[in-house]
């Protein structure tokens, strides 16, 4: 737990489908020098740690392996200490990339409490199928079968409930251009 309850700070939960934008906004707010860690990120690295010569397209089935083995909470159990140090060297705003189900996001209230706030980026099926066609991750999907597979898994995990609470919804339905000066600004005013 953060010692000082005074202290000022934002800890900004990431959900969407996948293809929604949550990465686009981690750029955005890279460039803002606001610190952001990955759930997916610490997914595929215990993935390539603990199985290095599994196919790279089980990297979501591995990650429900993990929560039937170690609990629904498991990446953000795993992810909370690093989030807290980054608090307390003085960053007002940290963006968790990626929160996928209400365990994760019972986890980060437990923890920051009324700090935390959730943001969800919305996009069309259509729209998130075809970026994710275009982007060129080892785990993206392998044709629409492939997409419909993905979107129930993390359905299944909880999402839907998390994209339902969120605190703030981001629309990115238009151009790069537009989300990014949408996120930015966004970003701006909740760093204030």
């Amino acid at each position: 737990m953060i010692e000082n309850e005074e202290l000022k700070y934002c800890v900004l939960g990431l959900t969407g489908m996948p293809g929604s934008g949550k990465g686009e906004i981690s750029v955005i707010a890279r460039e803002l020098r606001i610190p952001v860690r990955s759930l997916g990120d610490v997914v595929r690295s215990h993935f390539n740690n603990i199985c290095p010569d599994r196919n790279p397209m089980e990297t979501g089935v591995f990650a429900d392996e993990e929560r039937n083995t170690h609990g629904k909470d498991v990446w953000a159990r795993r992810l909370v200490d690093e989030v807290d140090e980054l608090i307390r060297n003085g960053n007002g705003m940290v963006i968790i990339d990626g929160v996928r189900s209400g365990n994760e996001v019972d986890v980060f209230k437990e923890k920051w409490g009324d700090h935390l706030k959730v943001l969800c980026v919305h996009s069309s099926p259509a729209t998130r199928y075809e970026r994710l066609g275009s982007r060129g991750r080892n785990d993206d999907p392998d044709g629409i079968d492939d997409f419909k597979r993905r979107e129930l898994r993390e359905l299944g995990w909880g999402l839907g409930g998390v994209i339902g609470s969120a605190d703030i919804i981001l629309n990115n339905e238009g151009t790069m251009e537009e989300l990014y000066l949408d996120a930015r600004r966004l970003l701006e005013e909740l760093m204030e």
